[in-house]
């Protein structure tokens, strides 16, 4: 009598997408927040999130610009375009 064994095997696959990386790379020229009524140079941000395998960021989703005021953290969105113009024009 022959005996078979069946081997059943399982993969766990973790994946999600949520991972953002953060780059405030430079500053803009000088603008007047409208919340905190100051005057300084604005941080350009750019947001990219990622789908990640097994907690590894690997592709980005979606990338987000935008400007902030550096004292009280408001700000607004900005396109790639813009983005981009500015990052240019303070270089």
């Amino acid at each position: 009598m022959i005996s078979s064994i069946n081997l059943h095997i399982s993969m766990l696959i973790i994946f999600g997408v949520g991972h953002k990386s953060y780059n405030n790379r430079s500053f803009s020229n000088a603008g007047y927040c409208f919340h905190c009524h100051n005057s300084s140079r604005w941080i350009l941000s750019k947001v990219t999130t990622w789908f990640s395998l097994f907690f590894i960021p690997v592709v980005p989703v979606k990338t987000e610009f935008g400007e902030m005021c550096p004292i009280c953290k408001q700000g607004k969105k900005l396109s790639r375009f813009e983005y981009e113009s500015k990052v240019n024009q303070t270089e």
